[in-house]
Order: structure tokens, then sequence, then C-alpha cells
């Protein structure tokens, strides 16, 4: 149902869009595919801007009444509050 939910293409393809943060005060790199530190597998999505929002999104086909199960895992290699991460469904 997800393309490529893993990322274990090593690329956002299939399935995956990237909208990324233009700014240039946002951080180190905008988000990308990364060997490094993956919960499992080879592969994360790393984000490395620190002020600005980067987005990944993906349009999959869903029938009404059904039920679905979206889980994922989000760490963060910050100390202290201020981390955060939005999930939405629509």
């Amino acid at each position: 149902m997800i393309l490529n939910g893993d990322f274990e293409t090593g690329t956002f393809a299939p399935g995956w869009q990237r909208t990324q943060a233009t700014n240039s005060s946002c951080g180190i790199f905008p988000g990308q595919i990364s060997n490094v530190m993956p919960r499992t597998g080879t592969y994360s999505i790393r984000d490395g801007s620190l002020t600005c929002k980067d987005k990944i999104s993906q349009t999959f086909m869903a029938t009404a009444g059904d039920i679905y199960i979206v889980s994922y895992w989000y760490k963060t290699n910050a100390l202290g509050s201020g981390q955060s991460i939005l999930v939405t469904l629509s």
C-alpha cells in the first residue's frame, strides 16, 4: 500500500514526494535518504533542518470502511525540548 515505506530503495522514489525548506538559515541540509543511524535496514530519512519545516508525503488508495494501521519511528539527535514531528492522514 505505502510504496518504499522503509526507504530501502535508497531514494525517495517510488512513492515519496519531498518538499524542502529553501531558506539558507534552515540548517545543514534538507531532508535526504541516509544510511546514518537507521532503526532497521540500511536507510532512513534524515532531516538536517534546524528551524524550518521539511515535508515528505505520499498518496495511496484506501477503501471506505476498511481499517488501516500506520506506524512510524522517530528519533532525534538533539538533547532537550523543542523537537517535534507532525503526522497528518487525510
